[in-house]
């Protein structure tokens, strides 16, 4: 054995403790990582899309927590990440969801193609540039004199008289 390959095998020692303590540093030690990962985890089922979120934003926050997880050595199947989008996402897109899971090659896609087709459904499903039509309301006619109002009350009550005659009378006929 040489003078530098000596050298060699005895830095290996303090290179070994410094890397042990730089892993430290960065990434924590077993109980820290364990830590960030039940975190990761609670962050991950408790995820859902606002309403008013934009489908982007939604993507983009659940794959960092993926990332972060597969970062930590916690790995989530494809089948997992595409049911966690499936069971995320608001009632409007409860038509998608369903023809995404009937069809056949749903099995075998990829997350990232279960949000792209859910992309291409949400700008297909986007308000479009025309106005929504307007609904008629009715208008009702009020009226503050006292003096039509007398005789709309008095009108109200002779038909009112009126109607109730012609179901006695038809109660009579029942009768006999």
């Amino acid at each position: 054995m040489d003078e530098n390959q000596y050298k060699l095998i005895q830095n290996t020692r303090i290179a070994k403790e410094e890397c042990d303590i730089l892993e430290v540093s960065l990434e924590g030690t077993e109980v820290v990582k364990d830590s960030k990962l039940q975190v990761l985890q609670t962050q991950f089922e408790m995820f859902r899309i606002e309403e008013d979120e934009h489908f982007n934003d939604f993507k983009i926050k659940l794959m960092g927590i993926v990332n972060q997880s597969h970062q930590l050595d916690d790995l989530y199947s494809d089948r997992r990440i595409k049911q966690k989008i499936m069971r995320s996402l608001p009632d409007r897109f409860e038509s998608k969801v369903t023809a995404l899971e009937e069809n056949n090659g749903y099995k075998n896609m990829k997350p990232s193609e279960v949000i792209g087709r859910l992309l291409a459904y949400k700008f297909r499903k986007a308000p479009s540039s025309t106005p929504p039509k307007k609904h008629k309301g009715i208008a009702l006619k009020v009226s503050m004199d006292e003096n039509e109002e007398k005789i709309d009350s008095n009108e109200d009550l002779a038909l009112f008289v009126k109607r109730f005659n012609k179901v006695m009378k038809f109660g009579k006929r029942a009768l006999v």
